[in-house]
């Protein structure tokens, strides 16, 4: 008979206490494109670099280079995403150390061969608007009629080129730094002043109108969001009658009346952005416009439904040439002639002066109206 000699069995022990689970960390994206980031969890510190910004001066029709110290915050995590476009959260700091919270907008990764010409059509548009605002507003309206105005936030081409950036960060596939243009390999992007308040879409490329907030707001503040939605949409209307049917801006959006990331629709479908979906895009919006109470206030004349052309008479000729005019010398950086918004019949220098006088009050009419 074989004994098997064992040990006598262990006591049994306590169980020991799962480890906590652990949850990769996700990102959800803000609703908006301005959102404060100061929440958002990120395992990358933020990065200063010297850049290059480029700023479109109205009176001399040129664009002006800078420098600038831009620092990226959360470098490694968006603010948040569009169709096109990816945000993300920057500040500008000035030669005493003052910081400005910006925004940078660069297209996704998933649109291809986006070159720097493309992010200077984006800021092409954006100057464009802000002159046509600026006439918009001026047009009077009847004494007592509440209208509101409309403005652009000022909107910077930046430029940081590859090799000034940090070495860690040159070759990264994701976050901040791995949007390079396909032809210079730098990172390009736009650049404005970070709204606060309720971001909202008014409008989209053809015509369709977002008649309230994404999210529930107070009855006031709906009460508001409409009449700046009227005034968006008779914005829209008068760009296409004040460019003589040339150009029509849309798909709007912003912070009250601080409106951004415009679209131009030209006839040529040429320029001023990759939405630019040309004649095809001013028919939709045409197609779906109904005039409202600010339109009619203005005197803006109806737009007949099908519309495809304005007529071509003198005076939207001439407006047809200032807009066309206006956009070469954007992308040229060469300041605007008079003689190339109205041709001269003769030298100045052979005109008398009822001639001089005459021709400076029709150039002087065309670019106030």
């Amino acid at each position: 008979m074989v004994v098997v000699k064992t040990k006598p069995a262990a006591a049994p022990q306590p169980r020991p206490a799962p480890a906590p689970r652990s949850f990769p960390k996700k990102w959800t994206p803000p609703t908006h494109t301005h959102e404060i980031p100061e929440h958002l969890s990120t395992d990358e510190p933020d990065v200063l670099v010297p850049a290059q910004k480029y700023v479109y001066d109205v009176k001399t029709c040129a664009w002006k280079e800078a420098d600038a110290m831009i620092r990226v915050l959360h470098p490694n995590r968006g603010l948040s995403q569009g169709t096109m476009r990816v945000c993300f959260a920057l500040e500008e700091l000035d030669e005493t150390g003052f910081r400005s919270q910006m925004v940078a907008k660069m297209f996704r990764h998933d649109i291809s061969r986006v070159v720097e010409s493309d992010y200077f059509n984006e800021g092409e548009a954006q100057c464009i608007c802000g002159i046509l605002a600026e006439k918009f507003n001026r047009v009077q309206v009847p004494a007592g009629f509440q209208r509101h105005v409309v403005s652009f936030l000022q909107c910077e081409t930046v430029r940081i080129k590859l090799r000034e950036a940090p070495a860690a960060y040159q070759h990264k596939r994701l976050g901040f730094f791995s949007y390079r243009t396909t032809d210079s390999a730098d990172i390009l992007f736009t650049m404005e002043p970070r709204l606060t308040g309720n971001f909202t879409k008014y409008t989209n490329n053809f015509g369709n109108v977002y008649d309230g907030f994404e999210k529930r707001r107070s009855l006031e503040e709906e009460k508001k969001r409409h009449r700046v939605l009227m005034a968006v949409e008779a914005f829209s209307h008068f760009t296409l009658v004040e460019s003589g049917g040339s150009m029509l801006v849309c798909d709007l959006q912003g912070v009250n009346d601080f409106l951004t990331d415009p679209q131009i629709h030209t006839e040529d479908g040429k320029g001023l952005g990759m939405g630019n979906m040309g004649q095809e895009g001013i028919d939709k919006w045409v197609d779906a416009h109904v005039c409202n109470e600010v339109c009619r206030a203005m005197m803006l004349e109806p737009l007949s439904k099908g519309l495809r052309n304005f007529p071509r008479t003198a005076e939207n000729e001439s407006r047809v040439s200032y807009y066309q005019i206006l956009r070469s010398k954007l992308r040229s950086q060469t300041p605007v002639r008079p003689e190339d918004i109205i041709p001269l019949k003769k030298p100045l220098s052979m005109m008398s002066d009822d001639e001089q006088l005459e021709y400076a009050m029709r150039l002087s009419a065309l670019l106030s109206d």
